[in-house]
C-alpha cells in the first residue's frame, strides 16, 4: 500500500478494498496469511508514518505489518529476510489451491469479456 494513494484514498480504505477484492476474486485467498506492506514512506514525515501504522494496526491487530522505502531502503531489508524466513517453513500451496484459482481467473476473464470491458484480464502464472 502506498501510503499515499494516488486516488487520494486513505492507506485503511485501500488496504480494505484490496482484501475485498481479493476475497471475492478467489476464495484461494479467503485461507491466506495476508501481510500488510506500507511503502514510499519517504514521502511523508515520520509522524504521518507513525499516524498510519497505528490506524492500520488498529484495523488489523495480528497481521504483519512493515513499512519500507525503496528510495531510501528502510525497511526493505527487514521485510526481505522476514519473507525468506517465512518461505523456508511455509508449506508449498496445494494443488487443489491452484485449480481454484486457475478456475477463478478463467471464470474472471470469460466475465470481463461478457460484460464488454476494455480492461485487460488480470494474469497470473500458475504453474502446474
Amino acid at each position: 500500500l502506498p501510503i499515499s494513494p494516488l486516488d487520494d484514498s486513505s492507506p485503511l480504505s485501500s488496504m480494505l478494498s484490496l482484501e475485498e477484492e481479493l476475497t471475492r476474486f478467489s476464495s484461494v485467498f479467503t485461507n491466506r496469511t495476508i501481510w500488510t506492506v506500507v511503502s514510499k514512506t519517504d514521502l511523508v514525515q515520520e509522524d504521518e508514518v507513525e499516524r498510519v501504522v497505528d490506524q492500520l494496526r488498529k484495523a488489523r491487530p495480528n497481521r504483519p505489518l512493515f513499512t519500507i522505502s525503496a528510495v531510501t531502503h528502510d525497511g526493505v531489508n527487514e521485510l526481505m529476510s522476514t519473507i525468506a524466513d517465512t518461505l523456508e517453513w511455509q508449506k508449498l500451496p496445494d494443488k487443489s489451491d491452484e485449480a481454484t484459482l486457475a478456475r477463478d481467473v478463467l471464470a474472471d476473464m470469460v466475465r470481463r469479456t461478457s460484460m464488454g470491458t476494455s480492461e485487460s484480464p488480470r494474469h497470473f502464472d500458475v504453474q502446474e
